[in-house]
């Protein structure tokens, strides 16, 4: 007992000592921590300070800011405002981009009828040119044949009055004769013709004056064909026309078509 007592004494004692330590140590800690303790609160006064020295910069940098929004998005509506419009008027400019590619389209076609169209023009102008060429050739082929037939047909004039001397001398010698019973013979030695006169279509003309269709024949006084004698024109043994001579010479005769078909050279005649 007396030896725990004094044990108990002894961690007493040491207890005590480390107490009277632990306090002692408090006090310096206490002294620094309130120090500290202070320090830490002038630091954060004066953080707490600047805090709000900043917020009322950040209050006003925000509501600048704010503005500035504010303003941007004014902006943006009148943008997107603008963007709509824009909208519009592209929709509006690609409808009539569209009609214009329909009306282009249209065009081209129009273009396309009208180059055939040209085309087919040239060819008939053409073909018109050559055809006028040609008639052009045949009016001035059928003028120069009747400039020669209208010089034949003059020469014919100026010989008529001889000629009508010569047959009216042919017709009293031939009168002369039939009264002298020596008509077995022709007025040329030749036997006389027992059956229709004939001959043949020599050549052929139009009259552009008077669109008649002259034939000249290589029929005349000699055979009995005169002014106005008719005559019968055959192709082939088939009737093709029938004639009415206009001038006549001793072997040669001009006529006129007054019915039938166009003559052609070759063509048989002999006095209806």
């Amino acid at each position: 007992m007396h030896v725990l007592t004094k044990v108990l004494v002894a961690l007493t004692a040491l207890a005590s000592v480390a107490l009277a330590t632990l306090t002692m140590a408090y006090a310096v800690n206490a002294d620094r921590i309130v120090q500290e303790l202070r320090t830490e609160k002038a630091r954060s006064a004066a953080a707490k300070a600047d805090l709000d020295l900043q917020n009322v910069e950040w209050s006003t940098q925000l509501e600048a800011r704010n503005d500035v929004i504010q303003d941007l998005n004014a902006k943006l509506t009148d943008a997107l405002d603008r963007v709509r419009g824009l909208q519009v008027q592209l929709a509006k400019v690609e409808g009539d981009k569209a009609e214009a590619e329909r009306a282009r389209a249209a065009i081209q076609g129009e273009l396309g009828n009208l180059a055939t169209s040209v085309q087919t023009f040239v060819q008939l102008t053409s073909t018109l040119t050559n055809e006028n060429d040609d008639l052009r050739d045949r009016f001035i082929r059928q003028n120069e044949e009747l400039i020669e037939l209208a010089d034949r047909l003059n020469d014919t004039e100026s010989q008529r009055a001889v000629l009508d001397a010569t047959v009216r001398q042919l017709e009293q010698q031939l009168q002369a004769l039939q009264a002298s019973g020596a008509l077995g013979m022709g007025l040329r030695g030749t036997p006389n013709r027992t059956g229709p006169v004939q001959g043949e279509v020599r050549d052929v003309a139009l009259d552009s004056g008077s669109d008649k269709t002259l034939v000249e024949v290589n029929l005349g006084t000699n055979d009995g064909v005169s002014q106005g004698t008719i005559l019968r024109a055959t192709r082939n043994g088939n009737f093709v026309a029938r004639l009415r001579t206009m001038t006549s010479d001793l072997n040669v005769s001009t006529a006129e078509v007054i019915l039938g078909e166009r003559v052609q050279r070759g063509d048989r005649v002999e006095i209806q």
